[in-house]
């Protein structure tokens, strides 16, 4: 799981790199990323970082970390997500609506 997660993101941060654009959310978007492991997810990045937390909550044999995973899932929602999405909307309008469409939010 730790493999696998950290495999996403490399493979994101590429792929926004490809793209032109910068994978820090606090730097303006370039370009809607569409390819790669963001045709399986809008948000690979973010799942990655879930999936390395629970991992580590399945090595450490802890209740905190899995608490943890679901506090972290809930910010990373409704404090970055929903925002990401709205800058995203009003950026990119119609080409975002399409990609919603056809891709989830999470998996």
């Amino acid at each position: 799981m730790i493999a696998i997660s950290i495999a996403v993101v490399v493979l994101a941060g590429r792929t926004f790199i490809a793209q032109g654009t910068h994978p820090n959310p606090n730097r303006p978007t370039k370009a809607l990323v569409m390819t790669g492991v963001f045709s399986v997810s809008r948000n690979p990045i973010y799942v990655a970082f879930l999936l390395f937390v629970l991992a580590c909550a399945l090595l450490a044999n802890s209740l905190w970390f899995v608490i943890s995973a679901c506090v972290l899932l809930l910010v990373l929602h409704f404090g970055v997500v929903k925002q990401e999405e709205r800058y995203l909307r009003g950026k990119f309008g119609a080409s975002y609506e399409q990609y919603c469409s056809r891709v989830r939010r999470w998996i």
